[in-house]
């Protein structure tokens, strides 16, 4: 395809001196940058900033490269005795299903020292929980207020809360899709 539009702007009359495929997050687009090849004189030849390209503006990506999602990810790293405050706070608010999987890191927290048997010991990554909550677009920002109100403690390590576009979701038993699935 990129030989195609290329030869089609030499036959216009311009040069392509570079063609690219760009991608960001979930957009696709074709960069071409061109110059006529028609002599120009030399006054005019090397205009100030000549040698700077132009990046591509993400902003006026056609429609049909837009997507609107109708699902949201989130994704929150807590502190584990904070486990069962969240998830009563969802369960009120409506939100009942959510994965749990133990995990260790660290963050600015930076691990801390333990004292076992009168030796001192670096315990660099942390134990935390993280939960997996898929929920519905128009959900996603009351979801995301409760987690962090729930897991607030007010010290350092309190956490992340991480939010990620969802493309497909589908119930294996029944095979209901996207929202209905949720």
């Amino acid at each position: 395809m990129l030989f195609t539009i290329t030869n089609t702007l030499y036959r216009c009359g311009t040069n392509v001196n570079v063609a690219m495929v760009g991608s960001k997050v979930d957009q696709i687009m074709d960069i071409f940058y061109v110059r006529s090849l028609e002599k120009r004189p030399k006054k005019s030849r090397t205009p100030k900033n000549s040698n700077r390209l132009k990046q591509p503006s993400w902003n006026g990506s056609p429609s049909y490269m837009q997507r609107r999602y109708d699902m949201k990810k989130i994704e929150a790293v807590i502190k584990p005795f904070k486990l069962d405050d969240v998830k009563e706070a969802l369960s009120e608010i409506g939100i009942y299903g959510m994965t749990v999987t133990e995990v260790n890191g660290y963050g600015r927290q930076k691990g801390h020292k333990e004292i076992y048997r009168g030796a001192e010991y670096v315990v660099d990554f942390v134990p935390k929980i993280k939960l997996e909550i898929v929920v519905s677009d128009d959900r996603a920002e009351e979801t995301i207020e409760t987690v962090r109100n729930a897991a607030n403690t007010g010290k350092i390590g309190d956490g992340k809360i991480f939010v990620l576009n969802v493309e497909k979701a589908i119930r294996v038993r029944t095979g209901e899709t996207d929202t209905d699935a949720l």
